[in-house]
């Protein structure tokens, strides 16, 4: 057979082959001209790519991620680099000339500069004629989905365009791929109308329009660490505030912010988002290779706003002018601009721009029980409110304490004791009458004895006359110390000084020259009691001070039943606004286990007034008190939901230790919600373990248990709720997922999801966001029309065009 024909034969004979061995999506890409079989003469690259795609978009089906779309804006830049590579053959993120970074050849095709570039080299020898183009595309999938870097892009939901060029070098030895991920930011359309549109993107006291951000610098992952780990900061955006076109940030504590800004280069900064930036005339005007989108205000950092501070409290609390609006407005052109525009609060951390904090609405406030810690408080009351009410607000009380004197001393001075009332921490107050009684050491004359006592007790009637008044009505008793000196001794080395007479022990103490050794117990002996009836200044004392004082004695009494009935009410009571908890500082509780209950309390009151979210620190305290009390109910739900959430290293052992922990709470009264919250979490968690370390049998096992959690619409959206009340907004997410797209989701779901979606922006972009906005626009057209007019959604969601392109067709 002539050699020709034989090479002829054989590849007819491949093509045959393996055309019967791949499946039906290779079958129909054979069909259509391509051959399956590696073959290093003729390379059909495009029959790579599709599988490439196809198989990355099958892990992000599985990962209830959006399918990459294909983009000509990305496609480009990428075929762009991956040809360069393979002409150099070698592995290279750098061109010459005007297309040299990843950047650079964006902008180069008209796309801006927000993408990421990923690059691949693949090796093989082309003489193992058994690759395919299936076995190839598996292994770049492989590299692009299980190595770290690249497994953080390709599964973020952040990224849902994508673009692949792959090209093979000259001696078809090695394959050379570039991907490049995107979004609707990687469009740049409506920079040409933004610089017609004379709207600076800076603002600066020495330039109305300088093309830097003072200095500032992208996001970078190694230098925004710390503040990735800071879950509730956007509690931050709730101390924004407009007065006279003046932008202030007032904060109730100070404490969050201490966490962010921790050096000089650190600052908080705005910036002003005019709504004229999202006509619905044109593109948006919003140039995306710019740090920001509309008119930045430099800031303020640590040390500025500490010097400007106008609090108060300036030690607890934070009240600081961050811009002014006006300065803005004649700069801009544009009149009553707080009233079109948006605040964006900018987290600076050494001049990158780590977090940018836009607007949300938030109706979870509402489950009070929820706060933004997420903790419980007990809150339970034995009594009325009105008994409690009438104990703490009575006008009259009593103050009982002792006084004592050094030997054969009777003077006492004022300075001696004003301590003593102050440590009392007790608010202002009349003395209506004063008891003394006063006490001498059993050594000494019975005359002399008598003296010192009555002088005792006048000295201290004449220190009460100067501090308050002259008129006091008092009694004086007098006693001396034999019955208590017989307490002292008794189990002492002078145990047998206890069953004698009076006369007989003084006489054997002075026999045995023994009065400088029992020293030391006759010390104890020279007193006075001293009983004073008050009457409190209730017109001059707010309501605050006398709960938190009366709190601190029950405590000081360990009366710990009495101070835990005090403070539950003072809780119910803030939170029902009638008390604003600007005393909840000064409540000292000690670290004891009978107290540990309290202690819980105090935390949760602590983060409620401050609007905090919880910190490891906190973890470890509840940690503490479950050791201390892990019988009561509330330490052991939060135990359980503090550990929840800062579970350091997940393994299936600590997972199923939890689960044993959140089942002992279905024996309490709690709503059943709540638990069900918990194990919702844990689900995800354990998901996350499965997604890391389990088969792709596993994977599909969990999601469906999650996809069955929930039984109804109207159990998920509760569960949301609570969720969403401890900031937890991609949990809840995920459990309101599963019914977006469903026929007959209420307008209820849609509400919550897409008022849950405005707390976490990356889902504003994504396709489930844009169903259910269709979703609800179908059911009731003016819904979501109302949500952006009245404030309930950022106008900056105008930045998805598919949701720009509803809005504008059927609001305007």
């Amino acid at each position: 057979m002539p050699l020709k024909l034989k090479t002829t034969f054989f590849i007819l004979l491949l093509i045959v082959k393996f055309s019967f061995a791949h499946n039906s999506v290779q079958h129909s890409l054979h069909k259509n001209g391509f051959s399956n079989q590696f073959d290093s003469v003729k390379i059909n690259l495009d029959l790579l790519e599709k599988l490439v795609i196809k198989k990355l978009n099958i892990e992000r089906q599985n990962n209830n991620l959006d399918l990459f779309s294909i983009k000509e804006i990305l496609d480009l830049p990428a075929e762009d680099q991956a040809k360069y590579m393979a002409k150099n053959n070698e592995l290279l993120d750098i061109q010459m000339g005007r297309k040299k970074y990843p950047s650079d050849r964006m902008t180069f095709y008209g796309g801006s500069k927000q993408s990421k570039e990923l690059i691949l080299q693949i090796d093989f020898d082309y003489n193992i004629k058994q690759f395919s183009w299936e076995k190839i595309a598996d292994k770049i999938v492989k590299r692009l989905t299980v190595l770290r870097y690249y497994k953080q892009l390709t599964l973020n939901p952040n990224y849902f365009f994508i673009g692949i060029g792959i090209s093979a070098n000259k001696q078809f030895s090695s394959l050379f791929i570039t991907v490049i991920l995107g979004n609707y930011k990687s469009f740049n359309y409506g920079t040409k109308k933004r610089e017609e549109s004379h709207i600076p993107y800076y603002a600066s006291f020495f330039s109305n329009n300088i093309r830097h951000a003072y200095g500032y610098l992208p996001y970078d992952e190694k230098e925004c660490l710390r503040v990735n780990k800071i879950k509730n900061i956007d509690a931050l955006y709730s101390g924004l505030y407009i007065k006279n076109n003046e932008i202030y940030l007032s904060l109730p504590n100070n404490k969050l912010l201490k966490k962010v800004l921790t050096n000089g280069k650190d600052r908080l900064a705005v910036d002003i988002i005019p709504q004229k930036l999202y006509t619905c005339e044109s593109e948006n005007l919003i140039d995306n290779n710019q740090l920001n989108k509309g008119i930045l205000i430099k800031g303020l950092n640590k040390n500025q706003i500490s010097r400007k501070n106008q609090a108060n409290d300036k030690s607890k609390s934070i009240e600081v002018k961050l811009g002014s609006l006006k300065y803005i407005q004649d700069l801009s052109g544009y009149r009553k601009i707080d009233s079109i525009a948006e605040l964006n609060l900018y987290v600076i951390k050494n001049k990158h721009i780590c977090k940018i904090i836009t607007p949300s609405f938030n109706e979870f406030n509402k489950i009070k029980q929820n706060n933004s810690s997420g903790l419980l408080a007990d809150t339970s009351l034995t009594e009325s409110i009105d008994y409690i009410e009438n104990e703490l607000f009575r006008k009259t009380s009593s103050l009982i304490f002792n006084i004592p004197f050094r030997k054969n001393k009777y003077e006492y001075k004022k300075s001696d004791i004003e301590p003593i009332i102050q440590a009392l921490h007790e608010p202002k107050f009349q003395i209506k009458n004063i008891k003394i009684t006063a006490f001498s050491s059993i050594e000494g004359s019975e005359k002399n004895n008598i003296f010192l006592q009555n002088a005792r007790a006048q000295s201290i009637v004449k220190v009460f006359q100067k501090l308050y008044s002259d008129s006091l009505n008092y009694t004086i008793n007098t006693s001396n110390s034999w019955e208590q000196f017989k307490l002292d001794v008794f189990n002492t080395e002078f145990d047998t000084i206890a069953g004698m007479q009076k006369s007989e022990a003084l006489n054997y103490i002075s026999k045995n020259k023994l009065m400088n050794k029992l020293e030391p117990l006759l010390q104890k002996e020279r007193y006075a009691h001293v009983e004073l009836e008050i009457l409190y200044d209730t017109i001059t004392t707010s309501k605050e001070e006398l709960i938190v004082n009366k709190i601190n004695k029950y405590i000081k009494q360990n009366y710990v039943e009495k101070a835990e009935l005090i403070h539950k009410y003072f809780i119910k009571e803030i939170i029902n606004g009638k008390y604003k908890g600007i005393r909840i500082h000064d409540i000292k509780i000690p670290d004891k286990p009978k107290f540990a209950k309290i202690r819980m309390n105090q935390l949760w009151l602590e983060k409620y007034i401050a609007k905090e979210w919880l910190y490891e620190s906190d973890f470890h305290f509840i940690e503490h008190l479950h050791e201390q009390n892990s019988n009561d109910f509330y330490i052991l739900y939060n135990w359980i939901y503090s550990s929840v959430l800062f579970m350091q290293k997940i393994n299936l052992v600590q997972i199923k230790k939890i689960y044993e922990e959140i089942d002992t709470l279905n024996t309490f009264h709690i709503s059943t919600n709540l638990v069900s919250a918990l194990k919702f979490r844990m689900l995800l968690i354990e998901n996350k373990y499965t997604i890391e370390y389990g088969s792709q049998k596993e994977k599909i096992k969990k999601l469906k248990e999650i996809e069955s959690f929930i039984s109804n619409e109207n159990e998920a959206i509760e569960i949301a709720k609570i969720l969403a009340a401890s900031a937890d907004y991609d949990y809840a997410i995920e459990l309101l997922a599963k019914y977006i797209g469903l026929p007959n989701t209420s307008v209820n779901l849609l509400f919550t999801f897409i008022t849950l979606c405005s707390h976490e922006r990356k889902m504003l972009n994504t396709k489930l966001f844009e169903i259910a906005v269709k979703q609800i626009l179908i059911i009731n057209p003016t819904f979501f029309c109302n949500l952006l007019k009245s404030n309930k959604i950022t106008f900056q969601v105008l930045e998805n065009p598919i949701i720009k392109k509803l809005y504008c067709s059927k609001c305007k």
